[in-house]
């Protein structure tokens, strides 16, 4: 336990003090769309912006766990190919594009998409990116967030390339 409160809190000042050399923090980046290579920098950049704005979690971790994780209620959707209550389909998700840029349409709004890698080895990357691209859009158009994270050893060399020509990298 007191392992995971030292290696939570690590990731935390790293994080800071990567905000800190570039002169800016969370809280100062401009709406539109960012990946994370780090899941748990992700988290905290989110829970900084969701401070002030309406949130939402779509992981692959149970929303129990997210809460848990962040040790507040956000709105959490669970990604699971199995038929669970709450949960949706990576396929799902896709489908879910205009539901999702209405939304981040609200104004205010931090989405954070966690575990993309796992979405990527369900879906075609060619749907997936025009997800991605369509929600950074929205997220600018309309004074919102969205904040992916994917782990980048987990995807191909030139699909990583891709998406980060789209999302802005935060912290590699």
């Amino acid at each position: 336990m007191e392992r995971d409160h030292y290696l939570r809190l690590k990731k935390a000042y790293e994080l800071l003090t990567g905000f800190k050399s570039k002169k800016m923090m969370p809280e100062d980046i401009e709406p539109g769309g960012y990946i994370f290579p780090d899941k748990e920098k992700a988290r905290y950049v989110f829970l900084d912006l969701a401070a002030t704005r309406e949130g939402y979690v779509f992981s692959r971790d149970p929303p129990e766990k997210v809460r848990d994780w962040m040790k507040r209620d956000v709105n959490t959707i669970w990604i699971s190919p199995a038929p669970i209550k709450g949960s949706i389909s990576p396929r799902t998700l896709i489908e879910s594009k205009e539901n999702l840029v209405e939304i981040l349409r609200r104004g205010n709004v931090v989405l954070l998409l966690e575990n993309l890698e796992f979405i990527l080895a369900k879906e075609d990357f060619g749907e997936v990116l025009d997800l991605m691209s369509t929600l950074r859009d929205a997220a600018i158009a309309y004074g919102s967030y969205l904040l992916v994270h994917t782990i980048k050893d987990a995807i191909e060399k030139k699909e990583w390339v891709i998406l980060t020509s789209e999302l802005k990298i935060i912290e590699d």
